[in-house]
């Protein structure tokens, strides 16, 4: 069953119900009867119609609904439930039941994401379906902890990478109002040494297939708003031009409702226009460049994409929450030290420069959490990505994850940063702090360094703080409204 929508607006909701019948022989007194219930379960529309010899396949009803309840992202993720039923003579013979939601959306080459008229400013991360100790082979409880992560740090957006994820993943967006990029795994190597894209008609047949599947599984849930064509495929072996201008035709013919977007990376302009939207994966500051380029590198690219809306479909970096050095530091990206301190500098860094722009539609981490990588052996971890802002067994939230959770979450919140870096040889010490409070008070072994306001970014730094030999007490406090925040940490300062 199939719920497409024809005109959405805060006045109506005007939807068709497409049920596909699988049916043997013929038989009369078959009909199709579709309800529309609302969140509270009260009927709000009804259909019945009859299954002659002219519909036995599919049976295609018209629905209108006044003053319809819009899914509204986070902010009212508002659902219906659509149950369609095959009776004979008033017997229910087999049901379907979804639930759905009713939205308009637009995506603009320079106001960005447009959600029922309104911007929305979509940043999340990308995901994969990982967790220590049990790979792919996730339990609900998996799911919802890796939603409610998300929740925590008032992201907005989920892609989900590189192919799709368990249907648990989709029904929790669609009830807590997350946008989800889903895609196809049709991947390049990327960064990798080995040929980019190789022509073979198994494939092409074959990833055509995915990409129906993907869309006729996942076609009701209103949390879904991109189709993901491929990631990081390159040009220095066949042409994967043809391949992605078929996928985007086929993603039209089987759901004109939504827009196709693509993962580029290094720069490319050969995708620029084969999909409605366009991303590139980037990590500057950590394989080359610095933080400060990502803002010129989107202006480019926006000027090259002309009417084509840009976005970043990945950038992050590495940190094992063992490793620590101050100041930070870029590392070796492929070496053995991968300091928390360096990934948080380098989203604070990269933010920057993407919250300044709001004609970016889309901006997404790399990656929720560590996740295994078997070319990998980097990091002081073997076989493991820790671009993750939460640790792979998900116990840990780095750094970076509380930075972005001041700037994105109204919570009052207030977090000491390098905490972890628990033994230290040099006596001053610089104190960062994420919080999104009026001002904040920092205390070394109950006495006070002084009170600060945080800046646009919600970060506070404190300078020349000496540390006495031994254990050293750090507490934060702050105060919103009559909500007292603390947090605090230990420090070891090590005799030379």
């Amino acid at each position: 069953m199939y719920i497409s929508p024809v005109s959405i607006s805060e006045k109506r909701a005007e939807f068709n119900v497409k049920t596909l019948l699988s049916l043997g022989t013929e038989i009369s007194g078959l009909e199709v009867r579709t309800t529309i219930r609302d969140a509270s379960e009260a009927k709000v529309a009804e259909q019945t119609t009859p299954v002659t010899s002219r519909n036995r396949g599919a049976v295609l009803q018209e629905f209108e609904i006044g003053n319809p309840n819009l899914w509204n992202g986070k902010a009212n993720p508002y659902l219906y439930t659509v149950t369609t039923e095959l009776t004979h003579h008033g017997a229910v013979l087999d049901v379907v039941v979804e639930k759905t939601g009713f939205r308009y959306f637009s995506v603009h080459p320079e106001l960005g994401f447009q959600l029922n008229g309104a911007y929305l400013d979509l940043h999340g991360f990308g995901r994969h379906e990982d967790v220590a100790g049990k790979g792919s082979a996730l339990d609900y409880e998996d799911y919802l902890r890796d939603m409610e992560r998300i929740l925590e740090s008032s992201g907005t957006a989920m892609r989900l990478t590189h192919y799709r994820h368990g249907k648990p993943m989709y029904d929790l967006a669609d009830e807590h109002g997350i946008a989800l990029w889903t895609e196809i795994p049709l991947m390049g190597p990327g960064g990798y040494t080995g040929p980019g894209y190789m022509q073979s008609p198994s494939l092409e047949s074959h990833i055509r297939t995915t990409l129906v599947e993907l869309i006729r599984q996942h076609y009701n849930h209103p949390s879904v708003f991109f189709w993901g064509l491929f990631n990081e495929l390159k040009f220095d072996y066949d042409n994967p031009v043809p391949l992605v201008q078929a996928l985007h035709q086929l993603a039209k013919q089987e759901d004109p409702s939504r827009l196709t977007t693509c993962a580029a990376f290094g720069a490319q302009e050969e995708f620029i226009g084969l999909t409605d939207l366009i991303a590139w994966n980037e990590y500057f500051g950590w394989y080359g460049g610095m933080p400060k380029d990502m803002g010129p590198f989107l202006d480019k690219m926006k000027a090259k994409a002309g009417k084509t809306p840009v976005g970043i479909s990945e950038y992050g970096a590495g940190a094992n929450i063992r490793h620590h050095a101050w100041p930070p530091e870029k590392p070796a990206p492929g070496g053995p030290f991968h300091p928390e301190e360096w990934q948080t500098a380098y989203h604070v860094g990269n933010w920057k420069e993407l919250a300044l722009r709001k004609y970016v539609w889309g901006k997404f981490i790399w990656v929720l959490t560590d996740f295994s990588s078997s070319i990998r052996n980097e990091g002081g971890k073997p076989g493991i990505n820790d671009k993750g802002l939460i640790s792979f067994d998900r116990q840990t939230s780095k750094d970076a994850f509380y930075f972005y959770k001041a700037n994105w979450n109204p919570t009052p919140m207030v977090y000491i940063a390098s905490r972890r870096f628990l033994y230290r040889s040099d006596p001053v010490a610089e104190v960062n702090v994420f919080s999104n409070a009026d001002a904040v008070e920092l205390f070394l072994n109950g006495k006070s360094m002084g009170t600060q306001a945080p800046d646009e970014f919600k970060t506070l730094l404190w300078k020349q703080v000496r540390l006495i030999p031994g254990q050293n007490t750090l507490e934060v406090r702050a105060k919103t409204g009559s909500l007292e925040l603390r947090d605090s940490c230990t420090w070891i300062l090590q005799k030379p």
